[in-house]
């Protein structure tokens, strides 16, 4: 009887030992997927790679990038690849997550668009006297965003420095001289052209120009450029 007690305990004492070890390895399990990276944006067709982090129930964690389930709420603001590279589009705020084993982490994407204005003199004594002109193109340099330009103002001065011309356009004026529209788009350009007579009558060798314009981006940015000194070539 002692020798079948003893067995029975034996045999209990192991299967006891044998759940407990079971239990204490068994694979842990997913508690939460972290994602983390850049998510600021303030150009067009920009990307960062994020990084999905899954921390496992025994304290440890893992880099899933590659294995996560990646999503964007708005395409239309930054896209993401299965890998978590994101590229951003258009202006405005998206939600990236990445899930994993049914848990998942978001990171919040800020894309700032900001139009890269430009504008590019060519400054020219023209061969009637005492004339000077100006080509500029106007331009968007940036890809990212367009914009719409409001105002310019382009002074004439002599070799001295005294200005001799002076030309503000408003918004309507400048859509005219712009070919109907003063609207610039991403990556797009224009060329304006103003001439004049210098006034009071004076030799316009060696003279220089000036140029101010202020705008709007697509974003609602403002936008200011000033030229204050282009010197003349001589067309004559």
């Amino acid at each position: 009887m002692r020798t079948r007690f003893g067995l029975a305990v034996l045999l209990a004492s192991t299967l006891a030992w044998t759940a407990c070890k079971s239990s204490s390895s068994s694979t842990p399990t997913i508690s939460g997927v972290v994602v983390s990276g850049n998510g600021s944006f303030t150009a067009k067709n920009a990307t960062s790679q994020l990084t999905a982090t899954a921390n496992k129930s025994d304290g440890t964690s893992e880099n899933v990038s590659n294995v996560a389930t990646w999503a964007s709420n708005n395409n239309g603001i930054a896209t993401v690849t299965s890998a978590g590279l994101v590229t951003s589009v258009g202006n405005g705020t998206a939600q990236v997550t990445a899930t994993y084993q049914g848990q998942s982490g978001a990171l919040a994407v800020l894309v700032t668009l900001r139009a890269t204005a430009t504008l590019t003199p060519t400054f020219k004594r023209l061969c009637s006297p005492f004339r000077g002109g100006i080509d500029i193109v106007v331009a968007e340099t940036g890809n990212s965003i367009g914009y719409d330009l409001t105002a310019m103002t382009i002074r004439f001065r002599d070799l001295s420095g005294n200005v001799k011309v002076t030309k503000t356009y408003n918004a309507t004026e400048l859509a005219a001289a712009l070919g109907g529209s003063a609207h610039i788009n991403a990556g797009g350009s224009k060329i304006m052209t103003f001439e004049s007579q210098y006034t009071p009558v004076v030799e316009t060798m060696d003279s220089s120009a000036s140029v101010e314009a202020t705008g709007t981006d697509d974003a609602g940015n403002a936008i200011t450029i000033n030229l204050p000194s282009i010197r003349q070539s001589d067309r004559c």
